[in-house]
């Protein structure tokens, strides 16, 4: 199917379809189409739904549906998209945060994750963060409500709504977060699920996450995890996989090789939105640092 849509005027077409689906239901709801900078600031356009009633929408992104316009037609990605957020997750907005901050419950949901700090630089200027060796940590709040879930990352704006400083947040996620998703080592087989295949023990590669594999690079934050790697490995070398994992190796192999691997992987292999980082980290006794390498 031919696409004679430009992006921008697609985006006008889905939203003025939805607005027409809305009423035709008796719904009374406006779309909102705007820029959303994503983790490592990668610009999004992303469709927005406000509504008169407390109902909360989840923020769908367009660019993902304008690709199939080459299979369907925009009237069928508009009803796929208003169907979409009809039965979507609910996202967390600052509504929801506010009833949780009047049930004094915000510290239960409070947890961080480490995102690549020079690759955020827009991304971060709103947030609450703190500084790790050349990375960043982040706050978010979680709740489930029924079959729904969400999360919000805590901006400077939220903060200050919740009445918390950046050292009361990492305080309360560093206690939070390795209790609702503790850490995980994996062989390299056991991570990627392959559970058919013999396990080789003298395999180089162990796998770090969380239970969940999601944003499990935090673990690193962990009070006490980096003497627990020296404990099991001795001097090792962290490669920074995703911001959902990490590889632990031995420190013999050549830092520059292992340099330019970690180039080449997030350059052609890594979604953008999930790098971590392009640096190697070191574990010693004293713990953990980063690696200089003659790799830019």
């Amino acid at each position: 199917m031919e696409n004679k849509y430009a992006f921008d005027d697609f985006c006008n077409t889905v939203m003025q379809i939805i607005e027409k689906l809305a009423a035709d239901s008796g719904n009374e709801i406006s779309c909102v189409i705007q820029p959303v900078i994503k983790r490592n600031d990668i610009s999004r356009t992303a469709l927005h739904i406000e509504s008169e009633s407390n109902k909360s929408y989840p923020v769908v992104y367009l660019e993902d549906y304008y690709e199939m316009l080459q299979k369907s037609s925009v009237e069928e990605i508009a009803i796929q998209i208003y169907q979409t957020l009809g039965e979507n997750l609910v996202v967390l907005s600052e509504l929801e945060v506010q009833k949780l901050i009047e049930r004094g419950s915000v510290e239960k949901f409070l947890t961080y994750r480490l995102i690549n700090k020079e690759m955020n630089t827009d991304y971060l200027k709103d947030k609450v963060y703190r500084d790790f060796l050349d990375l960043a940590v982040v706050y978010e709040i979680g709740c489930s409500v029924g079959d729904n879930c969400g999360a919000i990352i805590v901006t400077k704006k939220l903060a200050e709504i919740i009445g918390y400083t950046e050292n009361e947040l990492y305080k309360i996620a560093s206690a939070n977060t390795p209790r609702k998703r503790p850490a995980k080592f994996m062989r390299l087989n056991e991570a990627i699920g392959i559970d058919n295949v013999e396990r080789d023990f003298n395999d180089p590669f162990i796998v770090l996450s969380n239970n969940e594999k999601v944003f499990g690079a935090s673990v690193i934050l962990y009070p006490g995890l980096d003497k627990v790697i020296y404990d099991l490995y001795g001097e090792s070398l962290i490669i920074p996989s995703s911001v959902h994992e990490l590889l632990i190796i031995n420190s013999d192999i050549c830092a520059d090789q292992l340099a330019t691997m970690v180039n080449e992987v997030n350059n052609t292999v890594v979604n953008r939105e999930d790098i971590l980082s392009y640096s190697i980290y070191k574990v010693s006794e004293d713990g953990i640092s980063l690696l200089e390498t003659c790799v830019a």
